[in-house]
């Protein structure tokens, strides 16, 4: 709960803040000393007479014996909710440095008027508590309707003998302060004159710059919509297939001879431009962060911008290193089709897991190839005659390719038809790395990459019924379910008489 909260919804059942019939005709007009608020706050004389209590716009009930106990209850209740540790404000009030004007004003609190500190600034009008940095309330000033005096709201019915020195700020129905109206007192007219002047101008400022801002948003909307759209990706991926076709053809004819370079750069120049202008669209529909932070978008970024550089640095040497990179256009079919980018997405989840399972995998190579180099480089130095060499010796027997040759090359004839020294190295190398070590490497990848496409398709369902606004089927047997799949058999009691 906050305290917009608790505005809302005591302007939708107690009414506006500033009453529309009648109650402002029976108020007495609240008196400011001449000397103005003491210590910040208004005189005896504006607090009710009746004993009753009164509802502040908080929904806080105030004593209404003075002005200065209610602020004290208001205080100390803020403290309470501080020690809970429980944010109910809107924050702290700006520095001096953000505020247009400052004052302190007397606010109707439905038929009170206590003291508060009334802020503007570029964006808000903040009402605070006399003596507190926290906000209670805000009123955003692109939503400010009207600002009338007092004697001129239309909704009050006051004559304009009326001689209250203050104004109503009016805002919007579907705002942030759903339609309420806040009634203000000040010292003279010549400060109510300086509050309707300023807050019109500041006003009309705010208005100005949210209606750019939104029309802005506007058009990024449709083209975050557009970019977003089955029929886009369709088309997208269309051109990166035709784009691979080209490639393919130009690779092929190049060895005939009968290639014709004019026609494959002027595609290579369309299908540039193409891309370019993809690039573009989806740049302005997801600046800034949304772009920088997706892996895909910035893979297309990276395609397209070397495909540019190598159009327009030609000239350039070693720009062919360039035009081979843009072969990799073709790898953005996967940011195209969802079938594809779920497939990778989860393969690039599971592998650190696999990793993992790897670096196990190397270290048993390592030790092994180490262990060749000590013990058979004397007998084969084209196998075994560097760590290097005996590494890939080693890679080479764990793909079962030529390990046979490579042992009985190593076998000492003293030892009879099989050495037992290169027999047992060898053997006990396929059992733990080849039988071993690749079906866990296999077994870890699947089963990361059955998890990690479940929650991947999990992200997809809640991102599309979010877009959708329908909720997540969920089938009656889901509880069920669950409760089976973690239910352990070893909890359950035995039956009597077992």
């Amino acid at each position: 709960t906050d305290y917009a909260y608790i505005n809302r919804m005591f302007a939708r059942t107690a009414g506006t803040s500033c009453p529309t019939r009648g109650p402002l005709h029976s108020l007495s007009r609240p008196p400011f000393p001449k000397g103005g608020l003491k210590n910040g706050r208004p005189s005896m004389e504006s607090t009710r007479s009746d004993g009753r209590p009164s509802l502040d716009n908080y929904g806080r009930v105030s004593t209404s014996h003075d002005s200065r106990e209610s602020a004290d209850i208001e205080r100390r209740r803020a403290e309470e909710l501080r020690t809970d540790e429980v944010e109910l404000t809107l924050g702290k009030v700006p520095d001096v440095s953000e505020q247009i004007k400052t004052s302190d004003v007397l606010k109707l609190c439905q038929e009170d008027w206590q003291s508060r500190l009334l802020v503007l600034t570029a964006t808000d009008l903040i009402i605070s508590l006399q003596g507190s940095d926290e906000i209670s309330d805000r009123i955003p000033l692109h939503e400010i309707s009207q600002v009338t005096k007092l004697e001129h709201n239309p909704h009050d019915g006051l004559t304009s003998d009326s001689d209250f020195l203050g104004f109503a700020v009016h805002t919007v129905e579907d705002g942030y302060n759903c339609g309420r109206e806040y009634c203000f007192c000040e010292e003279s007219y010549e400060r109510v004159d300086e509050w309707l002047k300023d807050l019109a101008k500041a006003s009309k400022a705010a208005k100005h710059r949210v209606a750019k801002k939104t029309m802005m948003e506007k058009y990024r909307n449709r083209a975050r919509q557009m970019t977003g759209s089955a029929t886009w990706q369709r088309v997208s991926s269309l051109l990166v297939a035709a784009n691979l076709v080209i490639n393919v053809a130009q690779t092929q004819t190049m060895g005939g001879g009968n290639a014709n370079p004019d026609i494959f750069d002027g595609l290579d120049i369309t299908f540039t431009i193409v891309f370019t202008a993809e690039l573009s669209c989806n740049l302005f529909a997801h600046w800034f962060w949304p772009f920088f932070s997706d892996g895909w978008h910035l893979f297309d970024l990276c395609v397209v911008t070397v495909s540019l550089a190598s159009l327009m640095l030609s000239s350039l040497p070693g720009i062919s290193i360039l035009r081979l990179l843009r072969t990799f256009r073709v790898l953005r079919l996967f940011s195209k089709l969802r079938s594809l980018r779920t497939l990778i997405n989860a393969l690039a989840a599971a592998s650190v897991p696999v990793l993992n399972a790897f670096i196990i995998m190397l270290l048993v190579l390592v030790t092994y190839s180490i262990l060749g180099v000590e013990l058979f480089k004397a007998r084969s130095p084209d196998h075994f005659g560097s760590f290097t060499i005996a590494a890939y010796t080693m890679f080479q027997t764990s793909t079962f390719d030529g390990w046979v040759d490579t042992s009985t090359q190593l076998f000492d004839p003293g030892q009879g038809p099989i050495d037992p020294m290169v027999a047992c190295y060898f053997m006990t190398f396929i059992v733990v790395v080849v039988w071993v070590l690749l079906p866990v490497v296999v077994a870890v990848l699947l089963d990361n990459f059955s998890e990690a496409s479940d929650k991947e398709k999990e992200t997809q369902r809640k991102e599309r019924s979010a877009r959708e606004g329908k909720s997540v089927a969920v089938t009656a047997l889901d509880p069920v379910l669950a409760c089976l799949a973690h239910f352990n058999t070893s909890q359950v009691a035995p039956p009597s008489g077992v």
